[in-house]
């Protein structure tokens, strides 16, 4: 589409003095009518001189997020080329916790998959409540936060196995 406006990032490179390595444009991404105008917000940058610039990230006027393409079919998308692996890091300080959420717009019960950096365990919780664990020594618990170290798996309450229960 159109680019309504940009910024541009310009330097010296001990050649010349107008080297543009990055740049952030406005671009329509749609048909304008009646005082509408859908814009993305582009976002590029160079490994090496003004004509190599690539976008690497593009705001979409619905709010979604694409890094790494244009086009993102959720609110958040990232995509990596070939022989690129996609990774995301979640760090904190040491004695503090990383962690993911989820829910919906009306429930405070969110699921969130949580990090312990303080003891190195992973926690699984649901409607607020911790239902997993698996700790440093790869002990997991299921319906206790302090699984028995002596057993791989330890689970509070009734298991079923097959046509089973123990």
């Amino acid at each position: 589409g159109d680019t309504l406006g940009g910024l541009s990032f310009i330097g010296a490179d001990g050649t010349d003095t107008n080297n543009r390595s990055a740049e952030i444009r406005a671009v329509v991404n749609g048909s304008p009518a009646n005082n509408t105008i859908p814009t993305d917000l582009t976002f590029s940058t160079s490994t090496q001189h003004a004509g190599q610039l690539a976008e690497r990230m593009r705001v979409k006027s619905d709010g979604s997020v694409g890094i790494g393409h244009n086009d993102p079919g959720q609110l958040l998308s990232l995509k990596v080329g070939s022989g690129q692996q996609c990774q995301q890091s979640l760090t904190s300080a040491t004695d503090q916790s990383c962690a993911i959420y989820f829910g919906d717009t009306d429930s405070v019960n969110r699921s969130t998959i949580t990090h312990d950096n303080a003891n190195d365990s992973l926690a699984f919780n649901t409607a607020a409540t911790e239902r997993m664990r698996i700790t440093s020594g790869g002990t997991v618990g299921i319906a206790t936060s302090s699984p028995d170290s002596n057993f791989r798996l330890d689970v509070a309450g009734s298991v079923r196995l097959g046509t089973g229960s123990f």
